[in-house]
């Protein structure tokens, strides 16, 4: 079977942009925060960008063999890291799930190709093609909130000084803070590559106990959130990001708000914030993830986010893999 449909799965061709144009409409994109920030990525222009080798990106066709319209799928790579993304699927309202099951096995056999070890998928919860996916051997290591906030008419930049932006020196901490509050399915998952982070950080009680990161784009901000429970007024600091995000120009800005940070939840919704998307985190192994073994002692981070981990960092945030504009700081520099 996996021949077969290695045999069926070809790499778009220039014929294939008429039809990809054509039915633009019905691309589903499997990353909110290209969605909310550039909108449609089916344009002319980033259609004949699919085609350039040096982007790290495959766009696979199931050729169609009948009247059936052919699948068109795309995954994103870059070099270095553990996992692939699967960016888009073009596929008919109610896809047969053989020629959906070839497709994807096409992606994830030239995912490993590439060097990846896993294949990572952002789902609508409410799509048809969550059942079709798990059934591909995806499995969900976590779940997503994406939140606009409200519009701000006139922005007071003089708020931002709850946050600064990231220094070399605050990095340890934010990766501390980040293995004591992220769950070790979603670090197995999408596994950290020791990049320099790039994002604002929040300090209460001279420790810092907040970090955000995000991409931008003609249409907005999307930002992640890490947020630690013992943060006293996290209204205030969410109504202050806005003031780092400059120039907004009218752009909204979307917090994504991962399971284990749900309690940000009723805060968003207090300030008049509006639930955009629930999405669901789907991962599929090439190989058996390994786990080590973390002392008991590491349950105590919780309490004390400055503890010191008892294992590296396993994660990062996500990042659309076109380079999109990084957020940048306005508050107090080093």
């Amino acid at each position: 079977m996996f021949k077969e449909n290695h045999i069926n799965i070809r790499s778009l061709a220039w014929h294939d942009l008429i039809t990809l144009y054509r039915r633009r409409d019905q691309v589903l994109l499997l990353d909110s925060a290209a969605l909310l920030t550039r909108g449609n990525a089916i344009g002319l222009s980033a259609m004949l960008d699919y085609l350039n080798p040096n982007r790290g990106i495959f766009t696979g066709v199931y050729a169609a063999n009948n009247a059936q319209e052919s699948l068109i799928g795309q995954i994103q790579f870059t070099l270095g890291e553990r996992a692939a993304h699967l960016a888009f699927l073009l596929s008919d309202d109610a896809p047969d799930p053989a020629r959906l099951a070839f497709l994807l096995d096409g992606l994830v056999h030239k995912a490993g190709e590439l060097g990846a070890y896993s294949l990572v998928a952002e789902l609508p919860e409410d799509s048809l093609l969550f059942v079709r996916l798990r059934r591909a051997g995806f499995v969900v290591y976590g779940w997503q909130q994406v939140w606009q906030l409200p519009i701000q008419e006139h922005v007071d930049t003089s708020k931002g000084g709850f946050w600064r932006a990231i220094s070399s020196a605050d990095e340890f901490h934010v990766r501390s803070l980040y293995q004591s509050l992220v769950p070790s399915l979603v670090q197995c998952a999408e596994v950290f590559n020791d990049h320099q982070l790039n994002g604002l950080v929040y300090e209460q009680n001279g420790e810092i106990s907040a970090y955000v990161e995000g991409v931008s784009g003609p249409r907005g901000f999307y930002v992640n959130p890490l947020i630690h429970p013992s943060v006293e007024d996290v209204n205030q600091l969410i109504q202050s990001l806005p003031g780092q995000l400059q120039p907004l120009m009218g752009r909204p800005v979307y917090l994504a708000v991962r399971s284990y940070q749900g309690w940000l939840e009723a805060v968003l919704s207090q300030m008049g914030a509006q639930l955009y998307e629930r999405y669901a985190l789907l991962v599929k192994y090439f190989t058996l993830p390994q786990r080590s073994a973390v002392p008991a002692a590491a349950r105590a981070v919780m309490e004390n986010p400055n503890a010191k981990p008892a294992a590296p960092i396993m994660n990062h945030f996500l990042e659309p893999k076109s380079e999109p504009a990084r957020l940048t700081g306005h508050g107090n520099k080093e």
